[in-house]
């Protein structure tokens, strides 16, 4: 079950960050509007709408920027975080290179966390998956 909470909680996060997103991307209409309007009467088309109709214009606008830009909720990262180990530089590498070429390794044992980073975001991806499946005291996040 504890399996189950974890990637709930990763679905939550992934649906709270993708939801924000659009939000913030639907600003960049209106806003874009009102810098326009400075300069000209371009915006007048856009105030004939209703508010009923115009927030669902924003959304829909939102969501194409954020197909269009590709932001970093959508494109994985190849660094991952992970807290809760006590490994030297080399047991780290050797633990990270069964799931892919290691990149780089920033090891602070003291403390108990690294950043590993790996030759794709498929590797990190997969290494995460793997590892929080074996050994449930890790933390491992995809940066």
């Amino acid at each position: 079950m504890k399996k189950a909470s974890g990637k709930l909680f990763d679905r939550f996060t992934d649906i709270f960050a993708w939801t924000y997103e659009i939000f913030l991307y639907s600003l960049a209409l209106p806003l874009l509007i009102a810098i326009i309007s400075i300069f000209s009467d371009a915006s007048i088309w856009f105030n004939n709408f209703p508010w009923i109709t115009r927030i669902p214009i924003c959304i829909v606008v939102g969501i194409y920027l954020k197909s269009k830009l590709k932001s970093r909720y959508f494109t994985k990262g190849n660094k991952l975080y992970v807290g809760n180990l006590y490994l030297t530089n080399e047991k780290l590498k050797e633990l990270f290179s069964s799931y892919g070429k290691v990149k780089n390794v920033i090891n602070y044992p003291d403390e108990g966390f690294a950043f590993i980073e790996m030759a794709s975001p498929e590797e990190a991806e997969k290494a995460k998956d793997t590892l929080k499946d074996t050994n449930s005291s890790l933390f491992l996040v995809i940066v």
